[in-house]
């Protein structure tokens, strides 16, 4: 069974202010599970890392726009986080390490676009 937490229980788990779990919902970081507003226990990694980029300097409304334009989320696997190739030249980012996921056809986008998978340095 998936334990089924708040907003504010995610912010607790993850050990963030529940600010940021709201801005990376906000940002479409983040979806919920469901209405509600219910996410899923193994959010609170990628709300742990989206933390690190943002103490890194990473700026988190470039992962929520590639997100957004790109639909990377949707190919993000639990506990992932995809950023395109223009986030992670602009990025800046010295607490995160990027992987190169290759080329990836995405919905509703014409070319196929460079993926790179954000972790923890």
């Amino acid at each position: 069974m998936v334990d089924r937490l708040s907003e504010q229980e995610l912010a607790a788990r993850s050990g963030v202010d529940p600010g940021l779990v709201r801005r990376v919902v906000d940002l479409g970081i983040l979806l919920p599970r469901e209405e509600g507003e219910v996410f899923a226990a193994s959010d609170a990694r990628r709300v742990r890392l989206a933390a690190a980029c943002d103490r890194a300097g990473l700026p988190l409304d470039g992962i929520g726009e590639a997100v957004a334009e790109g639909r990377a989320d949707r190919r993000a696997g639990p506990n992932e986080v995809l950023v395109s190739e223009d986030v992670r030249q602009g990025s800046g980012a010295g607490g995160v390490r990027f992987h190169d996921v290759g080329p990836v056809e995405l919905k509703n986008v014409s070319r196929p676009v460079r993926l790179y998978r954000a972790s923890r340095a």
